[in-house]
């Protein structure tokens, strides 16, 4: 909902309600005329309930409204029926003096019974901190609360005599996953989603230990992507170069230097960081990360994947510096968003032409400014995570080069709840409409549409209880992959060195009465 449009505005727009009630003053006034109907008492002082209602989609939607004087944070809000209840812990959820906005709660069944309901929302006014308010809201619904059930599954994981395992894909049931043993020297591996042995460690299908050239390196090998158009891997390397990796070439479990060709990017010693695809084209952008190369002449390429090899063929662009990652919009000519060093995020057009820029909103990073940045083209919203720094989801259709210097306007939130360092885990969820983001210190979050967090996850908690595992310490969530049932994968390392682990991360919805 965009700042400024009123609740029952919203409501009334996306699609029936069952029922709506809004509150003008201290009188209830009916939507609908609807047999249903609803009603709502109390909520005196800073929040005022606007509107409640239940939508097609099985969807409690509550509209606040700030009548404080000031600034209000809602932290969390709490609905309890007569034998269950439900709970949003909301997160950077502010509103300004006389905004609306509103808050859903999922699990929402239609009942021929009139329940009532007690509702209690806890916020911040200033320099005042857990201010309560409460009243009632009555209808015919009901409300089951769905519990996120996350663990480590034991069940699955894979170890490599490596340091570190830092890329992660998963395609067609396999998870490539990318381990360093130091920067050049790496083993890509196929890893079965299904099949494992008897102490749960995932089938190995195949591996792969060199570069394009019998006995040379692979190289370090992030980001890592499968590209459908062509059914081959593509992984970057610290020389401004590509991997392209073709798997059907595999033989008795291993793949080697003929499966693998090389496309220089650029002829410096640069990272490449960013990686994606569409249709035919594969995008690459590439950051001077430890200033080898001086001037560096290109920063984002678009290349048609069938004619890679034919560098004249090229688009690319000078207009940006240092790219630490790329999200594409999924129209066939769509804008290309890149992240970089500085903390800047820049929207190109299809011909990589710069149409805008913002650079004042991760401005508590270190030195890789942005660390990943990631897109949900269902909502059209573009996730940003900062090296010690926070997250943000912008809405896009709330931005555009006139306006852009107001993108506070298309801040839907800012998620500050991961421990400060570097984040090169993020993940768009556009099925689950919710965002996945790690850190260095082996904490995964999953941040829901409002910003709030629907679980947290510690790997270092998680590995203290896991008996083929030992000495490990510390997760590295760098670059994730989700299956296609809903399980997690990022890599890990024990605190010696000596080994590297890619773990899943599983999660159930499990539904409670309380």
């Amino acid at each position: 909902m965009f700042k400024g449009q009123s609740v029952v505005e919203h409501i009334l727009t996306h699609g029936w309600m069952l029922v709506v009630i809004a509150m003008i003053g201290a009188a209830l006034l009916s939507v609908y005329s609807d047999p249903r109907l609803q009603s709502s008492t109390g909520f005196d002082g800073d929040l005022q309930l606007e509107g409640f209602g239940a939508t097609s989609e099985v969807t409690l939607q509550m509209g606040w409204m700030n009548t404080a004087g000031n600034e209000v944070n809602i932290n969390w809000i709490n609905v309890s029926g007569q034998t269950n209840y439900t709970e949003r812990d909301l997160e950077n959820f502010v509103l300004d003096r006389g905004e609306s906005r509103i808050v859903e709660f999922q699990s929402v069944e239609p009942s021929d019974e009139r329940e009532v309901f007690e509702v209690t929302v806890n916020y911040d006014r200033g320099v005042l901190e857990d201010l309560e308010t409460s009243g009632t809201i009555a209808g015919h619904f009901t409300i089951t609360d769905t519990v996120i059930e996350v663990f480590l599954d034991h069940e699955w994981w894979f170890e490599s005599a490596d340091e570190r395992v830092r890329s992660v894909e998963y395609h067609d049931g396999v998870i490539y996953a990318m381990a360093h043993a130091n920067d050049e020297d790496s083993t890509l591996h196929a890893l079965s989603v299904d099949d494992v042995d008897g102490d749960g460690e995932a089938e190995e299908i195949w591996r792969l230990e060199e570069g394009p050239e019998q006995g040379e390196p692979l190289g370090e090998g992030r980001p890592l992507k499968y590209n459908e158009e062509d059914n081959r891997i593509y992984t970057g390397i610290a020389t401004g170069e590509v991997r392209i990796i073709d798997p059907s070439m595999a033989e008795n479990g291993v793949l080697d230097h003929e499966a693998v060709e090389s496309i220089e990017v650029i002829d410096e010693d640069v990272d490449v960081r960013g990686l994606e695809f569409r249709n035919e084209f594969v995008y690459i952008g590439v950051a001077d990360s430890h200033n080898n190369a001086g001037d560096v002449d290109i920063q984002v390429v678009r290349a048609d994947s069938n004619n890679i090899h034919d560098t004249g063929e090229w688009v690319n662009t000078t207009e940006i510096h240092d790219v630490t990652g790329l999200a594409l919009e999924d129209e066939n000519e769509g804008r290309v968003y890149a992240s970089a060093t500085d903390g800047t995020i820049y929207a190109l057009n299809h011909d990589l032409e710069k149409e805008w820029e913002i650079t004042d909103m991760h401005e508590d990073t270190s030195i890789w400014g942005i660390t990943s940045i990631g897109i949900d083209n269902h909502k059209n919203w573009l996730y940003s995570a900062g090296d010690n720094d926070d997250v943000y989801a912008l809405n896009l259709d709330h931005l555009d080069e006139d306006n852009i210097e107001d993108w506070e306007e298309a801040l839907e939130w800012r998620y500050g709840e991961l421990d400060k360092g570097q984040k090169w885990g993020l993940l768009a969820d556009e099925d689950e409409e919710v965002v996945y983001v790690g850190d260095n210190d082996g904490n995964l979050h999953r941040i829901n549409e409002t910003g709030g967090a629907d679980w947290e996850f510690s790997f270092e908690e998680a590995l203290q209880e896991f008996d083929e595992i030992d000495d490990t310490e510390r997760g590295n969530v760098d670059i994730l992959a989700r299956d296609s049932e809903l399980n997690v994968y990022a890599g890990d390392e024990d605190d010696s060195g000596d080994f590297a682990y890619v773990m899943r991360v599983t999660q159930n919805e499990i539904e409670t009465v309380n």
